[in-house]
């Protein structure tokens, strides 16, 4: 039996509004169960509130399912032996607008496990290689999505 990449079974998770005359409720998964096989490459489609950005964050440990369980390669979502095989690239990262592009990539740097000069060496590439060198010196809000 080949390891499963990622694996749902059961899986729900309802986001909680605060309003005035009491919170307001929206499922975005509701009793999802679902394989991918390692080696495997999946895309995930559907209309806007699908549940897709949802199914990313369970799968990166970024939410944690209401009910259910998700596992990638066969560990908790949340744990660093599983965050260690997965990244995750939304389609609008967040970024303080005062941080530049090299502090930017410094700290996706360190995420991956990177350091000292093995990671002043990867920005420099990275800078280098997305041509980026001639606008280090601009904040991220300077940059078009």
């Amino acid at each position: 039996m080949s390891q499963h990449a990622v694996s749902f079974s059961g899986v729900e998770k309802t986001y909680r509004r605060p309003r005035l005359l009491g919170p307001s409720y929206h499922t975005a998964v509701k009793d999802l169960s679902f394989e991918i096989p390692a080696g495997e490459v999946t895309g995930l489609l559907g209309l806007n509130g699908a549940g897709k950005t949802t199914i990313m964050k369970l799968i990166c440990g970024l939410l944690f399912p209401d009910a259910g369980k998700v596992k990638v390669f066969g560990q908790l979502p949340s744990g660093a032996a599983a965050k260690s095989r997965v990244g995750f690239l939304p389609e609008l990262p967040y970024f303080p607008p005062q941080v530049r592009p090299a502090a930017a990539l410094d700290y996706y740097g360190r995420l991956s496990g990177l350091s000292g000069a093995a990671l002043d060496a990867a920005v420099e590439a990275a800078m280098r290689k997305t041509g980026l060198e001639p606008h280090a010196a601009k904040r991220v809000s300077e940059f078009s999505k």
